[in-house]
């Protein structure tokens, strides 16, 4: 009997040891500032950029709400910390708002994973992303890949609730 109950204790122990380690990750919340930059094809090769890009970020545990430029690009994600650095390291998958499950027939669809550092005096995201729309009536059906940096400016909570909030322009 004492054995199985060591067990069990020790079993209990390594597990909420586990879930306290991944509770632990990054806080990507703030306000950052930075860049984005698509290359695409519609028929011919295109590149639209934000030079002068946002991003408003709340996390609540794992998960990240992200409003890039007041509203333009709306994604909900998920944060997945570094094993070895949980709270300065990680990667973030993020999904535009708008992704649907079939390319070219509804809005534009994106997934972007990203790259994090968050240290007390700079916090860092990189990201690239794959995205697909249908033709606008004036270009044609499109395809491309985006680029984005940013760096945190603060920490305020900007209350960013993810999907479901405002409507999202095309970078097309």
């Amino acid at each position: 009997m004492n054995i199985r109950r060591g067990f069990v204790l020790g079993l209990c122990l390594v597990l909420g040891s586990a879930a306290a380690q991944s509770a632990q990750a990054f806080d990507l919340t703030g306000n950052w500032t930075g860049r984005w930059v698509c290359k695409g094809f519609d028929g011919t090769r295109f590149i639209d950029r934000n030079l002068t890009s946002t991003l408003a970020v709340t996390q609540s545990g794992n998960t990240v709400s992200v409003n890039m430029d007041n509203g333009g690009f709306i994604y909900n994600g998920y944060a997945a910390p570094d094993a070895k650095n949980p709270d300065t390291r990680g990667e973030v998958a993020l999904i535009s708002c708008t992704t649907d499950i079939l390319p070219m027939a509804g809005a534009e669809s994106e997934m972007l994973r990203g790259r994090v550092v968050v240290k007390p005096t700079i916090a860092v995201f990189k990201g690239t992303s794959v995205i697909e729309g249908p033709s606008d009536g004036v270009t044609g059906n499109f395809v491309g890949t985006c680029r984005y940096v940013f760096t945190r400016v603060d920490q305020n909570n900007p209350g960013v609730s993810g999907c479901g909030i405002g409507s999202q322009q095309s970078r097309r």
